[in-house]
């Protein structure tokens, strides 16, 4: 199965980089096994497979954003904390000398420390084991779900009654391999979490308290000084060293092997989908341009695939966006800050790259879209379909200049003869080039894209 989409695991811990070759940094391994992990489960829940050209990285950048949107969320439990906390400050407040009261102070912000280091220690022992490599060759299945089937298999012999603990973490059910590797057993993905928003909320009112009650007293003597600086210097350790890390294993360890986010699968799909049809649409659009300008059919750049109602109806939207350009009098243009607004009120969506593209494609020049062109790209929307006439003049045109004689009209297009046609296309296409170079390698090969992240997988993929 391994085979199927890419790289086995043990091609993956060979993999190396640069000339003379070295071994990649075990970060970027680590990720590589994820991956394919992710793309290849050893236990399939659903009929729905992911192939290679799934974007891996795409589903982990949106699974940090849910995460974070969960993080600012303050829950309950939260709450709960803070009454506890006001409680204790009581306590606090009768405390006669303003050293002690520092001091005991001082202790809140070191427990904060010891909380995020332990819960940093316990991620990260959960995500090395989740990408630790299978130690039997013959079994498919990754390390922690072997090691955990082994425990289930020693203890079926023993009865053992679940603790009040057992039942208020995992209820009537027993956690998975996955859950069991967390404190709390099923719930603790949610106790992890807890605990890392509770910490940040805490901090953010520990540095408050700081400023507006501490502050004044830093004229009483050096000692308070040291106290002060040991007062602020554990909880900002925290914030800025020991809490970003926690988030990226909480994302890391509760969005891979059983714990998969479905609905962030797919829409990362609905992405991967709506950006190839966009790819697509805009391939039969330069392939009908081409094909009019070798037939020489002059219909003033405006497309007849668009119906007389249709056109009218983006005529009256282009109107409503389109200014004068300064640099070229008597010519109007929607600017490309407008692009976007034209577009949704059309019904397209479209991301930013996909934007760009399109001012360089549709603007002739200019830092926005003229209408003639944008009619006959819309033509594309309208109509995917070429007619007969032009597949078969793009085809000949392409076939025929090969410059091997025996390749001639062969009824073969290769991809040294598409590429070499796609460079003499007029400029008004040239900005398809790069993106259409690769066309037969794009239909026969799974397209890989990573984030800056994952380049150097890309490279050795």
């Amino acid at each position: 199965m391994a085979n199927c989409t890419g790289k086995s695991l043990q091609d993956i811990q060979s993999l190396t980089f640069g000339i003379p070759p070295r071994p990649l940094p075990e970060e970027i391994k680590n990720y590589c096994t994820m991956r394919h992990s992710f793309l290849n489960p050893a236990l399939r829940v659903s009929r729905h497979a992911l192939d290679s050209s799934f974007r891996f990285s795409d589903y982990l950048r949106e699974c940090t954003t849910h995460t974070f949107k969960e993080i600012v969320e303050v829950e309950p439990e939260t709450w709960g904390v803070i009454m506890v906390l006001i409680v204790l400050s009581r306590f606090f407040m009768m405390i006669p000398h303003e050293d002690v009261k520092l001091a005991a102070f001082l202790s809140l912000g070191v427990g904060l420390l010891g909380v995020m280091i332990l819960t940093r220690n316990k991620l990260l022992e959960i995500y090395m084991t989740l990408v630790r490599p299978n130690d039997t060759e013959d079994d498919n299945l990754p390390f922690y779900q072997q090691r955990h089937r082994a425990m289930v298999r020693a203890s079926k012999g023993e009865s053992k009654e679940k603790t009040w603990f057992d039942k208020m973490c995992n209820g009537d059910r027993e956690p998975n391999a996955h859950e069991s590797l967390f404190w709390c057993g099923a719930s603790g993905p949610g106790f992890a979490l807890h605990i890392i928003r509770t910490c940040s909320f805490l901090s953010a009112v520990y540095f408050a308290i700081f400023v507006f009650r501490f502050m004044p007293d830093m004229s009483r003597g050096i000692h308070t000084i040291m106290l002060m600086v040991l007062a602020i210097v554990c909880p900002s350790i925290m914030m800025y060293h020991y809490v970003p890390q926690v988030i990226k294993l909480y994302i890391l360890t509760t969005s891979i092997e059983m714990m998969r986010r479905k609905h962030i699968i797919h829409e990362v799909e609905h992405h991967i989908r709506r950006h190839r049809r966009f790819f697509v649409h805009r391939l039969v659009h330069t392939l009908k341009g081409y094909a009019r300008r070798i037939l020489k059919d002059d219909r003033e750049g405006v497309s007849r695939d668009l119906e007389t109602a249709r056109m009218q109806e983006i005529k009256e939207v282009f109107d409503m966006f389109e200014v004068d350009c300064p640099t070229r009098p008597g010519v109007r243009y929607i600017p490309s800050h407008d692009v976007n607004n034209f577009f949704m009120q059309v019904g397209l969506q479209m991301d930013e790259g996909e934007l760009k593209d399109l001012v360089q494609e549709l603007g002739d020049g200019l830092d926005g879209i003229v209408f003639e062109s944008t009619v006959d790209f819309l033509g594309g929307f309208s109509s995917s379909q070429l007619t007969d006439q032009m597949i078969d003049a793009v085809f000949v045109d392409i076939d025929r200049d090969n410059k091997n004689p025996h390749k001639k009209f062969d009824n073969e297009i290769t991809e040294d003869e598409f590429c070499a046609k796609l460079s003499q296309v007029p400029s008004s296409f040239s900005s398809l080039y790069l993106a259409l170079c690769p066309l037969p390698l794009f239909l026969s090969v799974p397209h890989l894209s990573f984030s800056s992240t994952s380049q150097a997988e890309e490279r050795h993929w």
